[in-house]
């Protein structure tokens, strides 16, 4: 039987024996580092986090073979070091979030037939058009509601005849012509048609006009363009976009915002208007209304834009123009449309200009169509006071 040799004995006979170092790690995990070695270490990744324990535990039945054996535990099982070194881009935190989005945005591309325009639908239309356009148009019709002219009116029956000849000879949804309006606003020439389908005709613009029928159809038919071409659910879509945006790269909103503006938004708009352009003179084409006229919008509009700045410069309420000015002073203003929402006016004079491209399209609509279908005749309506002064003064 081995006698039990005494550790103190066995120094003294010149011999030593090496024991074993007790670490007391399992017990007090915290004696194996520091401070500083603790605020350093950063977690493992997520997915390793939830399946470092279910390795051990999920053989494969069968076979005999390991989780381990098929999954890329070695990838996932990164030091923390390792991994806080990382760029952000390989993160899964980013990149799956971000390459999803990326994909469906990727699905959401689309070519327009007419301008051949890629553009980007963030939101549905179905969806636009079902969830968000009825409420934005009651919100809109009860803040007017209280300056629209009566439906007996002969502004409001103007319009509604120049509208309904436009949806009939081209096919389109009735619901347009009962959704039209007039409102009394004589200080903005202006009209605008909603995403669902609400057309709004300003007072100024049918007396800067002067009641014209053929050039307040092409103003109509631009806005129809709008609503034809779903550019308020693009709209809808880009707005939330920037927001999406802003907040993800931790900007400043106010830099944020200046910086979608400039660079996605307004050339995204002027996009929009000129496709608006070219549908809209499709349509007035198709309608058999005096194209020819469709120049004129735009030279009323630079004139009245020229009369507001002067009158706040000198003071004057009537001006003399010739064609010759309004070129100059299109071409003179032609820079400040990378500011704008609209195109320029030099670039809208060319467009509309009797040699382009558009207006020989729009005339060979015309005579196909319009020799079966013959022009437009719109009373021009009167007013129950004017018809009575006209009655007495005879």
């Amino acid at each position: 039987m081995a006698r039990l040799v005494h550790n103190g004995a066995l120094r003294k006979c010149g011999m030593a024996i090496a024991r074993p170092v007790r670490h007391h790690t399992a017990r007090f995990p915290f004696r194996q580092q520091s401070s500083q070695s603790r605020q350093a270490k950063r977690p493992l990744p997520f997915p390793y986090n939830v399946l470092k324990d279910a390795r051990h535990q999920l053989p494969h039945k069968g076979t005999g073979l390991h989780v381990t054996d098929y999954f890329p535990f070695s990838v996932l099982k990164t030091s923390s070091f390792q991994y806080a070194r990382r760029p952000f881009w390989l993160k899964p935190l980013f990149f799956i979030p971000v390459g999803t989005i990326t994909l469906y945005l990727l699905s959401r591309l689309e070519k327009m037939d007419v301008s051949g325009r890629w553009r980007l639908m963030p939101i549905p239309i179905d969806w636009y058009q079902t969830l968000i356009a009825p409420s934005l148009d009651e919100a809109l019709y009860a803040e007017m509601q209280s300056d629209l002219m009566s439906k007996s009116s002969k502004e409001h029956k103007l319009v509604k005849d120049i509208v309904t000849y436009l949806v009939q000879r081209n096919d389109l949804d009735p619901a347009l012509i009962e959704n039209v309006y007039v409102l009394r606003e004589d200080s903005e020439p202006n009209a605008f048609c909603t995403g669902g389908g609400m057309v709004v005709v300003h007072t100024a613009l049918l007396d800067l006009l002067n009641n014209d029928v053929d050039q307040i159809a092409m103003v109509l038919g631009h806005e129809i363009a709008h609503y034809l071409c779903y550019h308020n659910a693009e709209q809808a879509g880009f707005q939330l976009l920037a927001v999406l945006a802003i907040h993800a790269m931790g900007v400043k909103e106010a830099i944020g915002s200046m910086f979608w503006s400039l660079f996605f938004q307004l050339p995204r708009s002027r996009l929009c208007e000129v496709e608006a352009d070219h549908v809209g003179l499709q349509l007035t084409a198709n309608a058999c209304f005096d194209i020819g006229k469709a120049g004129g919008v735009w030279l009323s509009m630079m004139a009245y834009e020229i009369l507001v700045a002067q009158a706040e410069e000198l003071g004057v309420d009537t001006i003399t123009l010739t064609y010759s000015e309004l070129q100059d002073y299109a071409d003179a203003r032609a820079i400040e449309a990378v500011f704008s929402t609209h195109p320029s006016w030099a670039d809208r004079l060319k467009n509309f200009a009797p040699e382009s491209a558009w207006m020989q399209e729009a005339r060979a609509i015309q005579a196909d169509r319009c020799q079966q279908c013959p022009k437009p005749v719109i009373k021009q309506h009167q007013s129950l006071s004017a018809w009575l002064w006209e009655s007495l003064n005879k």
